[in-house]
């Protein structure tokens, strides 16, 4: 009678082990990152089409004048109305000397200067990629005029003339 006592306890044990365990984990394929490198680029791409000004995302370290962006219809257009004809006019012919482009979280900031008078006369030109404006300023003589097409100050803007005024 002790033995048919432990087999049973022994089978009532083994039957409530295995029916409390959970059924083993299905494998699932290794996960996906949403923004793959793929993806960013493909998100990338679409916004670039998207937005106005997208296409300036891949200006980093180019020329604005080897890119011909005084010419781009777009942008000198913008600048003609934002500045005035003279005022555009006098920063394209103007603007010889220049380092590369910078798009850090989609800001663009270009700058130049005069040839041979980089001190007293250089200019800025930043565009916001996202918010589609537009911002300049120029240095000239020590006079510093700025322009934007709203009202919030660009921090780009805010060194070059800080900087600027020295």
């Amino acid at each position: 009678m002790y033995s048919i006592y432990v087999r049973s306890l022994i089978a009532f044990v083994t039957l409530v082990t295995f029916s409390c365990q959970s059924p083993a984990p299905k494998e699932s394929p290794i996960p996906v990152p949403a923004h793959s490198d793929t993806a960013h680029k493909r998100e990338t791409t679409a916004l670039a089409t998207t937005l106005p000004l997208g296409f300036l995302r891949s200006m980093d370290g180019k020329s604005f004048q080897s890119e011909h962006l005084f010419s781009h219809e777009v942008i000198a257009t913008r600048l003609r109305k934002l500045m005035g004809e003279e005022r555009f006019g006098f920063m394209r012919d103007t603007w010889a000397v220049e380092s590369g482009m910078v798009v850090n979280n989609d800001t663009l900031s270009a700058e130049g200067c005069m040839q041979h008078n980089c001190g007293a006369t250089n200019f800025i030109i930043v565009v916001d990629i996202i918010r589609d404006k537009i911002y300049a300023g120029i240095c000239e003589e020590g006079k510093i005029k700025t322009w934007g097409e709203d009202s919030v100050p660009m921090l780009q803007i805010l060194k070059w003339r800080s900087f600027e005024s020295d």
